[in-house]
């Protein structure tokens, strides 16, 4: 898995446990500071191929962590605050360092 592979997989935990529903790819692309969607859908099929997140077709906002992608997030025990963006809009996979909050 690669480091963004990771971050998008920690920020997308974090979502869901927080708004109950996935991220847009929109909101994803946005978070990440990226100028369009294809990026963040091949980071999403990469993880779904990794079997760290299960997603259902032709449906917004219709993804799951799978057993092994709650795993991974517990075994880092990272996490990011939705609160407070990184310097420049990028997300780096880390607790937050404004505030401190483990969401």
């Amino acid at each position: 898995m690669t480091p963004t592979d990771h971050a998008t997989l920690i920020y997308l935990e974090a979502y869901l446990r927080t708004h109950r529903t996935g991220p847009t790819l929109r909101e994803t692309a946005t978070r990440f500071g990226l100028a369009g969607t294809m990026a963040v859908t091949d980071r999403m099929k990469r993880l779904e191929k990794a079997g760290l997140i299960r997603r259902e077709p032709r449906k917004a906002r219709a993804v799951r962590l799978t057993e092994a992608g709650l795993a991974v997030c517990t075994r880092y025990r990272m996490s990011v605050c939705l609160g407070h963006e990184q310097p420049g809009g990028t997300y780096y996979a880390r607790p937050c360092l404004a505030c401190g909050e483990v969401v």
